[in-house]
């Protein structure tokens, strides 16, 4: 346990290392669009995505598409690592805030809520949203939120025992795994085994 622990450590410095490094490089500028959050609630909540746990896991796959194919952040609120998967505070409790006072119809919460006003983000989202139409369709819904429970997850649930709590999914971390193929980062070489439960 003491080995793996520090392998886990020297792995999330030496990426944090080399994400410091690549982010200074003008081919990869990280730039935050600091689009609200629940403005990307509201987009899959209109296409038919009626709970908490779908949305969140929508908004996740969504924002690593955006910041593998442009390079762009979507939004800079850190994502918890929730025993379920990948959570946006902002998007969780004021959901979960809104059902325990109006039920399930957010109709209403959204009312109020800007549309996104990003064409390019729009068809991003379109994109993520018709794939889980497919993975639905053809009864392999858990397949494609498989791609949720990834390895920043993983390295933020590490040694979380309690069901309830919960840590910061680093950016260092999103960006080591699911863009190291452009500036071909070194991967950590420890193994997770992992429960897979598909809850928030």
């Amino acid at each position: 346990m003491v080995n793996a622990l520090q392998n886990l450590t020297k792995a999330k410095e030496l990426n944090e290392r080399k994400v410091k490094k690549i982010s200074n490089k003008e081919d990869f500028i990280v730039e935050n669009l600091n689009i609200e959050t629940l403005s990307i609630a509201k987009f899959f909540y209109e296409k038919g995505a009626k709970n908490i746990a779908l949305i969140q896991r929508l908004i996740y796959l969504s924002f690593l598409k955006v910041i593998k194919e442009e390079k762009v952040l979507l939004f800079t609120e850190d994502w918890q690592a929730y025993l379920g998967g990948p959570v946006i505070e902002s998007v969780f409790n004021s959901m979960s805030d809104y059902f325990d006072e109006y039920g399930s119809n957010y109709k209403r919460l959204f009312s109020s809520i800007s549309d996104l006003g990003n064409e390019k983000i729009f068809l991003h989202l379109e994109s993520i949203y018709h794939e889980y139409q497919i993975s639905r369709k053809s009864k392999k819904e858990y397949i494609f939120f498989e791609k949720t429970l990834d390895k920043p997850w993983q390295l933020a649930r590490y040694g979380l025992t309690d069901e309830l709590s919960h840590r910061k999914i680093e950016l260092s971390d999103i960006i080591s795994e699911h863009v190291h193929s452009i500036f071909n980062l070194i991967e950590p070489k420890h193994e997770f085994k992992q429960e897979i439960v598909y809850r928030i």
